[in-house]
């Protein structure tokens, strides 16, 4: 606890409380929810997609950006064979470039599967990616036309990018590291994300990196790796980035 203290305590009391700098959108003693989280903002600015526990059940909502209120349950979780566990630990909310579709993981049977929905709660495309024991933390490409998640294979957690019409994956990173929270910029030619290289543990301090891809000559949008480079690097657990 001494330890905590003297690394944050000094951080914390340089920042205002919330309540100065920002409003309050959910109540949790009048939606009778438990938690809400992982929240994602909606291209427009309208809306914020989210994962809440009501009723005893996950759920994936959308929320008035001003108001709080929710908009649709798109989701609830443990009353179909699609949407057995919203995996809460490993999701990550995404929003396609044009904001008409959410990307999210759920558990379906002995899989993880892959979900885009439209802001109805229309299934758009369910996808199994093979051979992973945990998928999570989609990402969806502005163009749609890519996802990045992280797949785990024999105990490691890598970057994977997936091309959404052939099912195509690649793997991105190749070590010992835990990778986590992918994001893609706006013009689609780099990835941020979280990493633990310097330990390899998934339990250890994270930072930012950005893996930036090449051009391709034909299409003249992205093409192969071009580079991987660290661009946070802080005594803190960066775990997630937000281009």
């Amino acid at each position: 606890i001494n330890h905590m203290k003297k690394i944050y305590w000094p951080f914390l009391g340089r920042k205002d409380p919330p309540s100065e700098g920002a409003t309050q959108l959910t109540f949790h003693f009048k939606d009778d929810s438990i938690s809400t989280f992982d929240p994602a903002w909606s291209p427009d600015g309208k809306e914020i997609a989210a994962l809440a526990i009501q009723e005893d059940f996950a759920r994936l909502v959308l929320l008035n950006a001003e108001t709080g209120r929710i908009t649709r349950r798109l989701v609830k979780a443990g009353l179909s064979k699609n949407f057995e566990e919203l995996n809460l630990r490993h999701n990550r909310l995404s929003w396609s470039g044009n904001g008409k579709w959410v990307v999210f993981v759920s558990k379906a049977g002995a899989t993880d599967q892959i979900n885009i929905m439209d802001r109805r709660g229309k299934m758009v495309k369910k996808i199994r990616p093979k051979d992973f024991t945990d998928v999570g933390s989609p990402a969806l490409s502005p163009d749609g036309a890519r996802i990045a998640f992280v797949g785990q294979r024999q105990g490691r957690a890598d970057l994977y990018l997936m091309t959404v019409a052939t099912r195509a994956i690649e793997r991105m990173t190749d070590d010992d590291a835990y990778e986590d929270g992918p994001a893609f910029t706006a013009d689609g030619r780099t990835i941020y994300f979280s990493s633990s290289k310097s330990s390899g543990f998934e339990s250890a301090s994270h930072d930012i990196f950005a893996l930036e891809f090449g051009t391709n000559e034909t299409t003249g949008g992205p093409g192969g790796v071009a580079s991987i480079r660290r661009v946070v690097g802080t005594p803190f657990n960066d775990r997630r980035a937000a281009p």
